[in-house]
């Protein structure tokens, strides 16, 4: 069940990605927080895929967390 929502969610996020910057150019923000949500998920179904130690599997996660939450507070540094 957990494969089919990354796989769906991640889908989707483009979807939304490409079509907000089609429509208007307010939709900045929303669009960067799909863009690393998109990311996110795209990292972890790689680790998933291809790391099968667990210890390893565990500080790869982690790393993209660590990595995901410092894109998000420089990008929020940016704008204000």
């Amino acid at each position: 069940m957990l494969q089919k929502f990354n796989w769906f969610s991640l889908r989707w996020g483009a979807l939304v990605i490409a079509g907000s910057l089609l429509v208007d150019i307010e939709f900045l923000i929303l669009n960067i927080g799909f863009c690393f949500f998109h990311i996110s998920l795209g990292f972890k179904a790689i680790i998933k895929d291809y790391i099968h130690i667990e210890k390893i599997h565990l500080i790869f996660l982690t790393s993209v967390k660590i990595c995901y939450l410092e894109l998000i507070r420089h990008s929020i540094e940016l704008f204000i």
